[in-house]
């Protein structure tokens, strides 16, 4: 079964892919059940995350009444992958747990599952359990069995962890096995490039790293994870700067500024709006110029006062 962005293997909301290899589940008869997944689909595939979640937790208050397990593992994992990307972390944690009980009293205990507890565990900053998560998946799927795109996947986000404890070199040779092709999840990919980009800068390859950087921002710009990408903006700009290239460096900054300014980072906006400024100027770059400095002005400034 392929999917749109929100979907995954378990045929609902994903926030975190785009594609599914494992069997279909068996049909819901249910109808409030469909209703409030039908919603649920509808509220994710229009980036109200939140409101997904409301109804997948909904769905799942239905499948305990039921007492379904195939519905409660469903939407219990629904529900944890969209309080994952709400960066709920200890919810996400929790809702997990009940899906990971549900599937394993089915005897099915799918591969998103344990992804999606690598995720979570990285998202809490439990850097040493998600790491030993990852490799333990890794050493259970060895080289040379089916074609398994989530050792793929696995592989990926463990060079990312390695990335974080700063194992350059690690990440590198890990990395050095993954073929992106083989990979369905959109964030994997953005993760993917993330850590592509710093071992670039790292070794003080700035072209390399300004084009990684930049897919990376795309990537996780479709699967709605707009801090990231903005972060993502703000290191290709300083590649682009590094590169001699003031108008991209600019350009970059800017929109990486109203990201974050969306974002509650306001500080953050700033800093990089006046390290924008010099290098439009520098560009001759006259219309991004001005709309930086009417952006960079406080509220009222160009108020008449008594």
């Amino acid at each position: 079964m392929r999917t749109n962005q929100w979907l995954l293997g378990l045929c609902a909301a994903m926030a975190l892919a785009a594609g599914c290899r494992t069997p279909p589940p068996p049909p819901r008869i249910d109808p409030v059940i469909e209703r409030h997944v039908a919603n649920a689909r509808n509220a994710y595939g229009a980036d109200m995350t939140e409101r997904a979640a409301d109804y997948f937790k909904q769905a799942l208050d239905r499948a305990h009444l039921l007492g379904d397990t195939g519905e409660i593992a469903r939407n219990a994992y629904n529900l944890a992958v969209c309080l994952s990307r709400m960066k709920e972390w200890s919810a996400a944690r929790t809702a997990w747990e009940e899906a990971d009980w549900a599937f394993r009293e089915s005897g099915h205990r799918p591969s998103e599952l344990m992804l999606l507890q690598v995720r979570i565990a990285r998202g809490a900053g439990r850097a040493d359990v998600a790491r030993q998560l990852a490799a333990a998946y890794l050493e259970q799927h060895p080289d040379g069995r089916r074609a398994d795109t989530r050792r793929a996947e696995f592989q990926a986000l463990l060079a990312a962890m390695l990335c974080d404890a700063q194992d350059y070199q690690s990440a590198a040779d890990l990395l050095s096995t993954v073929d992106p092709s083989e990979i369905n999840d959109k964030l994997v990919l953005a993760d993917l490039e993330q850590t592509r980009a710093r071992i670039a800068r790292q070794r003080q390859t700035p072209r390399e790293a300004a084009a990684a950087f930049d897919q990376a921002a795309r990537l996780y710009q479709t699967t709605g994870q707009f801090n990231a990408m903005a972060d993502c903006l703000a290191d290709a700009a300083r590649m682009h700067a590094a590169l001699g290239e003031p108008g991209a460096a600019a350009e970059r900054f800017y929109r990486a500024a109203l990201s974050m300014r969306q974002q509650a980072r306001p500080q953050e906006a700033m800093d990089l709006l006046e390290l924008a400024l010099p290098l439009a100027e520098h560009a001759g770059d006259e219309v991004l110029l001005r709309v930086l400095q009417a952006t960079s002005e406080p509220p009222g400034a160009h108020e008449d006062t008594e």
